[in-house]
């Protein structure tokens, strides 16, 4: 089995390297991801694609995410490294925290907060993962405000474009390097990461937005709702009473957050649970039917059609029974992907 490779600890790497996974199903991006507690959705219709390069260094860490899918993500990462997204023309219409970022800005999430964002369809995400006691070496004064007690949330600045543009070069430079690396150069081209980040930070406390906003607030206690729930029969009214807001604030700040409404969410969270439930499946003699009324779908026809609208596949094509040429030979193939 392939480990998976997130979250990255801070201890030195005894050989630093370039991992490319090729991603051709949306399990595969779980899996490269998995062990971070994060949640991971597919909100976009359509055949997952994907890559995830990830570099493990002598001191720092980064990672690139291109998809093809727009994909919802939550969660803490249990880790002491802080994360720097510079927002590029590849991210901008990605929405952090309930939040659209323009080109130009540095997103900058310390260990403590929590990872939160909608990203759109074809997107590519580069990050560089530094030890909280690095990074607060590198901001100098303004580390309180950017990762310590000041600061609760996720942050955004604008460095000047000079910085900017060597940083980014800087961190392209160690998401395009072949997959083993002398760690001479990789010393060196980790330094420019963090001389870069450096010139980046040479703001002042004013020019820093706080990213967090009220309805981040209703959103989440949305989002728990719905899991708790994922048997179904949750509709509007159930939302509203039991967060004590009415229909159009509710519907506004999902519309914000993700471009749907709270119940398309509810029914896109749902049925990538049944996916998970379907694959997990496979060989056990289970049925798509029972599997589908498990997760509290009933209309077993209307499900197949919007399954396979989302996925590009039916809910029989992930279990691996009748109507799919060749399952039981891919079903294969894809486990000696992580053998």
């Amino acid at each position: 089995m392939i480990e998976p490779v997130l979250p990255m600890t801070t201890t030195k790497s005894p050989q630093p390297s370039l991992i490319v996974h090729e991603l051709t199903d949306f399990d595969h991006f779980r899996h490269v991801f998995g062990a971070w507690s994060g949640q991971f959705q597919q909100i976009s219709r359509g055949r997952f694609r994907g890559t995830a390069a990830i570099y493990a260094g002598l001191c720092i860490r980064a990672f690139r995410a291109e998809t093809n899918q727009a994909i919802y993500t939550r969660g803490l990462d249990q880790t002491d490294l802080v994360t720097v997204i510079p927002i590029t023309a590849a991210n901008e219409n990605t929405s952090w925290r309930g939040r659209k970022l323009a080109k130009g800005n540095l997103l900058i999430k310390g260990p403590d907060i929590e990872y939160y964002n909608q990203t759109a369809r074809n997107t590519v995400i580069d990050a560089l993962l530094v030890p909280l006691d690095t990074f607060t070496t590198v901001a100098g004064s303004l580390a309180d405000a950017m990762v310590g007690h000041k600061c609760s949330r996720s942050i955004a600045f604008r460095p000047s474009v000079e910085a900017m543009q060597k940083f980014q070069t800087s961190l392209d430079a160690l998401m395009t390097l072949p997959g083993a690396i002398n760690r001479c150069d990789a010393e060196v081209m980790e330094q420019a990461c963090l001389d870069t980040l450096s010139m980046c930070l040479s703001c002042s406390e004013s020019d820093i937005k706080t990213l967090g906003v009220n309805r981040l607030e209703l959103i989440n206690a949305a989002l728990d709702l719905m899991i708790e729930r994922f048997e179904g029969g949750l509709k509007s009214e159930d939302f509203c009473a039991a967060l004590q807001v009415n229909d159009r604030m509710l519907r506004r700040a999902f519309k914000q957050a993700f471009g749907l409404g709270p119940i398309a969410i509810y029914r896109q969270l749902r049925l990538n649970r049944l996916r998970h439930e379907l694959k997990s499946a496979r060989g056990s003699g289970q049925t798509v039917d029972a599997l589908a009324n498990r997760c509290g779908f009933r209309r077993l026809g209307a499900l197949a059609a919007e399954y396979k609208i989302l996925f590009d596949e039916l809910p029989s094509e992930t279990l691996g029974v009748r109507g799919h040429i060749g399952i039981q030979r891919a079903i294969r193939q894809e486990s000696a992907t992580y053998e």
